[in-house]
């Protein structure tokens, strides 16, 4: 069933006479259908901390929202293919609210397509029970955000309207407790050391200078002055915006000798260090930045990785699947990379403007994190998409526009970089939506955007999660691409024939042991008898 996708943004954001930005997006989500903006809206350079982000809906299944870059983020669990920093979800439990949701032209952003929203919501005006539920998510300063929401498990579709509020500071403050744009005390060196002292109870924050060449840099934080307190003053980072305790990127940590907390390729975005102190009293710290300076055509973090290694995963290519080994068994950090080539051309249609990259396991369980980044390697830390959770991971990027990538340097800034992690050996693929077409719709078949897979439909981002976001719908095996070659493909079946099996052998057994035992008591029975 093809469901119907239909959005509406209107974002406001206040100025000076208000301390809040706020923005509204309304939408039909559920039984298989999402809504997203097909524009964005930019946060505030002054952007305070958090994002509260209201949901109003009938609908009683929770309702999710992801807020994300570069393009719409899409998939069968929002959960599993946004940024946990700026993904929400909540449930409307009550439905006590009385609320008249009106739509007129007056009321369409500059981005939305008045005409087919027109026709959708011409009827739309209407009173409902519906009620309003909260959640919070964590949006960068000065950045520009699409809007997704979604209801995976709702089997009617409706109206929610989504409304986000976060205060602001005064101009040329930032973050929480509004302060001032944070400095680099290291001055840009790759290894410094530098003695600060930090508040009770308090953040102090850093902003090191990251260079191209830095393949990884560690930070590491040790108490200097003598106290009952020790090792209280806990470390952070953030790519644009400033972290706390509870809200941070995700980074190795170290606390043998000090708190060490380390990044792999860190270029690119603007990266906040926090210094929290969780004692009592004052403390002073030494804290030491040493970052790894790589040499062409040397990456990663010690320089162990050559850029000429990184895999080329031809997008014309569309039913190759290539078998890989994991990353690794016991470094969480390990990652394998690939760069998406021939976007423009070799068999990917002229009018393409999505390229679909898909992950899943050579066996059984969940495939591998995927992770993507334009114009260079991401990392855990940070990248512009990722997805994760599902049987297969699959990311849906926006082809990027031909540069002149002979003027680059290392790494094509006009390309997308993707990256596997975990500890599975997986199957990759790029291009086709589902793996090999499905054995070629032998065993199975592939639905892209609500329609059969074809040089159109899965070349763009799907409006409908009727989807199948990379997972085959078999008819004979249950693996990725609905062939007999892994053992996932008949572990499902192989159990079934070995419980049958199992209870058919106990059955014939217990006949072939009962029936003499049966036999024996009963002529011992009868033999026993007295004989007149």
């Amino acid at each position: 069933m093809q469901a119907l996708c239909a959005f509406l943004v209107f974002v406001c954001v206040v100025g000076a006479a208000s301390a809040d930005f706020t923005g509204t997006f309304t939408g039909v989500v559920g039984n298989n259908t999402f809504a997203f903006s097909n524009g964005t809206f930019t946060t505030p350079s002054t952007l305070k901390g958090s994002v509260t982000v209201s949901i109003t809906t009938v609908l009683s299944s929770p309702v999710q929202v992801c807020f994300q870059p570069l393009s719409p983020a899409v998939g069968a669990d929002l959960s599993h293919v946004c940024n946990p920093m700026s993904f929400g979800a909540a449930t409307n439990s009550t439905g006590e609210k009385d609320l008249e949701l009106k739509f007129t032209r007056k009321s369409f952003s500059a981005f939305s397509s008045t005409k087919r929203m027109s026709t959708r919501f011409a009827h739309a005006a209407r009173a409902v029970n519906d009620d309003e539920v909260t959640t919070t998510v964590q949006l960068a300063p000065a950045t520009a955000y699409y809007v997704t929401a979604a209801a995976p498990d709702a089997d009617d579709a409706d109206l929610v309207t989504i409304t986000f509020d976060g205060a602001t500071c005064k101009a040329g403050k930032m973050g929480p407790g509004c302060v001032d744009a944070p400095a680099d005390p290291f001055a840009g060196s790759p290894q410094a050391s530098v003695s600060v002292e930090v508040p009770a109870g308090e953040y102090l924050y850093v902003s090191p200078s990251i260079a191209a060449s830095w393949g990884g840099v560690s930070w590491n934080v040790k108490q200097t002055d003598e106290s009952e307190e020790d090792d209280v003053v806990e470390i952070y980072a953030a790519a644009g915006y400033l972290p706390t305790k509870d809200v941070h990127a995700e980074a190795f940590t170290d606390d043998e000798d000090g708190a060490t907390l380390s990044l792999h390729n860190p270029y690119g975005p603007t990266w906040y260090v926090a210094l929290y102190n969780s004692g009592t009293s004052d403390h002073t710290v030494n804290v030491t930045q040493n970052a790894t300076v790589c040499k062409s055509p040397m990456f990663d973090f010690g320089c162990g990785r050559d850029v000429n290694d990184i895999g080329a995963l031809s997008a014309g290519n569309a039913t190759a699947v290539f078998k890989e080994d994991a990353p690794s068994d016991d470094d969480d950090e390990s990652l394998n990379y690939y760069q998406v080539i021939n976007t423009h051309c070799c068999g990917v249609p002229d009018d393409a403007t999505y390229v679909r990259v898909s992950v899943a396991p050579q066996d059984s369980g969940d495939a591998p994190p995927l992770y993507a980044r334009q114009g260079y390697p991401p990392s855990k830390s940070f990248y512009d998409f990722n997805a994760t959770g599902e049987y297969v991971n699959q990311l849906i990027l926006p082809i990027i526009p031909k540069g002149n990538a002979d003027a680059a340097g290392d790494f094509n800034p006009y390309a997308w970089y993707v990256a596997v992690g975990g500890d599975t050996d997986y199957a990759l693929w790029v291009g086709g939506n589902c793996a090999g077409n499905c054995s070629n719709e032998d065993n199975g078949y592939c639905t892209c955007d609500g329609h059969e897979c074809n040089p159109k439909t899965q070349w763009r981002m799907p409006t409908t999660a009727d989807d199948s976001f990379g997972r085959c719908t078999c008819s004979k095996y249950s693996n990725y691409d609905c062939t007999n070659n892994n053992d996932s493909s008949e572990s499902t079946f192989k159990t079934i024939y070995i419980i049958l099996i199992a209870v058919g052998g106990a059955i014939v057994l217990a006949v072939a042991i009962g029936v003499p035992v049966y036999c024996y008591l009963q002529n011992r029975k009868r033999n026993n008898y007295q004989r007149f």
